[in-house]
This record gives structure tokens, sequence and C-alpha cells, in this order.
């Protein structure tokens, strides 16, 4: 096994592991606690309430919800505090290589930007709902929220520049010889034009957008959920009234609640918008490498896994709805974004902390 090899799976393993260890500690502790989830919002509606007021708004902040005049205000709840985003971006660094006190100076400077991005943008909808609240739920959804990705995907490339990695050698980042054509005259690759590199990203970019839009966000993510997982879900039930099965999300997830009513799970169809945001910034940096195509085969092994685990979960194996709960909240997002990461530092040079396994000549 080559060492680029062992790298990668070094790296993957201490990401499986460190966001292990974070579903134990938050989602089966510290959450249904709720002591740090209410005082993280009640802190964070705090401060965005002062900030409000002072710039000049009359803004006012009570418990976890800020509010102006005329308006119902927000309300931050568990998962909309920032501390999901906080793991998710702290498990990163952790198994990325790096040095050791960088690393202990750089997570709680992360910790800080995170934090300061969460009081931005309730903030931000606050204004909406003011002044814009035909925007409000489109911000809410989709706007506001993937500006978390944005931050940390930005703090994971300076982690994974400046984290104290091994620069490569000069035999690993020598440029690569030119090819030649059958003639023996020397040709230039058209990525060594950045003007044409730009352009064939924009065009693959736009094919994957239309592509996305038109067949697959609509169609095929749909059957997906319609004849393979609600399928496979209705007959892992133990009984015909131990579950119900409801499909939501324009038909893209397929919700379940227990005859009890204690447990309410669900399952998306792979390759959503947690696909499609990287690919297409994958597809702009790096159109003649198929880091899009690597990404989109992860997240559709990691439907496979977390539909084979809510499986097992119906079935009486309790480890299945844990597997569950780790694939589809922590290992999609922290797999997008890592595709992003390690795309970025390759094609830009930022830094060698992992490579990915180069194909023998």
């Amino acid at each position: 096994m080559s060492h680029s090899t062992r790298s990668v799976l070094l790296f993957l393993a201490k990401v499986l592991a460190v966001y292990v260890v974070w579903y134990v500690v938050y989602d089966l502790w510290l959450l249904p606690d709720g002591r740090l989830d209410a005082w993280l919002s009640q802190h964070v509606a705090g401060v965005s309430g002062t900030l409000l007021t002072g710039v000049g708004h009359d803004a006012s902040a009570l418990g976890r919800s800020v509010t102006m005049p005329g308006i119902s205000g927000v309300r931050i709840a568990d998962g909309c505090n920032g501390l999901a985003t906080i793991g998710l971006f702290v498990g990163f660094v952790v198994a990325y290589p790096g040095r050791f006190w960088r690393r202990l100076a750089f997570i709680p400077l992360g910790m800080l930007v995170i934090y300061a991005t969460n009081v931005g943008r309730v903030v931000a909808m606050v204004l909406t709902q003011k002044y814009w609240p035909a925007a409000f739920d489109p911000l809410h959804g989709f706007g506001l929220t993937t500006i978390f990705y944005v931050v940390v995907f930005g703090l994971w490339v300076v982690w994974a520049s400046y984290g104290g990695t091994p620069s490569a050698s000069p035999a690993s980042s020598a440029p690569a010889p030119a090819q030649r054509s059958p003639d023996g005259r020397q040709r230039t690759m058209l990525p060594a034009d950045p003007v044409r590199r730009w352009l064939l990203g924009i065009g693959l970019a736009g094919l994957l957008l239309g592509v996305y839009f038109t067949v697959w966000g609509t169609t095929v993510r749909s059957a997906c959920i319609a004849h393979v997982a609600r399928p496979v879900l209705k007959t892992a039930s133990p009984a015909p009234d131990a579950w119900t099965l409801r499909t939501t999300g324009n038909g893209r997830v397929v919700a379940l609640r227990s005859a009890s009513g204690d447990r309410t799970v669900s399952h998306t169809a792979p390759a959503g918008v947690r696909f499609l945001l990287p690919a297409l910034f994958l597809a702009l940096v790096a159109p003649r490498r198929p880091y899009w195509l690597v990404l989109w085969a992860g997240h559709c092994g990691l439907a496979l896994l977390s539909l084979a685990a809510l499986t097992l979960g119906l079935w009486g194996v309790a480890a299945g709805f844990a597997v569950h709960a780790v694939a589809s909240r922590y290992l999609v997002d922290a797999f997008s974004l890592g595709m992003a990461v390690i795309g970025t530092v390759r094609v830009f040079g930022l830094g060698e902390g992992v490579s990915p396994p180069r194909a023998s000549s």
C-alpha cells in the first residue's frame, strides 16, 4: 500500500472516529440534556438583539427569541445555534494533519468565527422579516443556512494551508512533463491556459446545474425514494402499524414516526443541495479532474449506508439508528466539504497534508 493511500485511509478513519465521538457526546448527551443548547441560543439571541439596538433598530431579545415591533421575530432552536456546525468544523481540524499548538489555537478562533457568523445570520433574518418579509422563507431555508457551509469550508482551507502540514517535496511539486503529439511536437494541455480552464469549468458547472434541475434533482431523486427507500423501509417494519411512513420534501424525503410517537426519523434521497454546491465549486476549479464524480459516488454510497442502517434499526438493531444519524447528519456534510477542501488544496498547491492516491504510470 502506497504512502498516499495510507494517508487518505488514516484521515478517513480519523474523521469517522471523531464524528462518532461527537454523535455520542452531542446527540446522545448534550442535546437531550438541553442546557448547553439553551445557553448558546440565549447568548446568540442576546448579542443579536444588542447589535440591532446598537445600530439604531428597536429590537429586543427574550430568551431564545429576537424580535422587533410588527413582526413575530426569530427564535433560535436547537440545531440552529451553530453548535452542530462547530462540531463539524472541529472534527475536520482534529482529523487533518497539523501541528498540535497551531490546532490548539485555531480551534477557538474558528469557533469564534462560526459564532459571529450565526449572530450575523440572526440579525439578517430579523431585518429580512421586518423589511422584506417575502424573502424570509427562502433565505431561512437555503441562503442564510448555506453561509455556514461557506464559512466552515473557508476555515478548513485555511487550516489545510497553514496548519503546519509538510510541504510537498521538490519531486512531487515539479510540473508534469508536457505531452507530445504523435509527430513529436510538444503540446500544452488545456488546463495550462487559465482562461480555457475556467471556460471549461464554467461549461461543466453549467452542465451539472442543468442535469441536476432537469433530471437528477427532480425525477431521479424522487424515484429513489418512491421505488427504493420507501418499499425497503416499509418491508423492514416489524408490523404494518409499527411505523407511519410519509413522503415529504417534494417526494425526496421519507419520514417515519413510531406508533408510540417517541421516535421520528427520516431518510433523504442522495446527492441533494449538499452535493450540488461543492460539486459546482469542484467543477469550476478542477474541470479536468473527476472530483465532482467522486463526490457524487460518495453521496450515493452514504445514502445506501444510511438506508441500510435505518433498515437495521427498524428490525430492532438499536445501533442502526445511531449509524443512520451519524451518516446523515455529519458524514454527508463532512464528506462534501472535505472533498471541496482537498480538491482546493490539490489544485492550488496549498498543502500536502492528505494526498489522494495517484495512478501509477
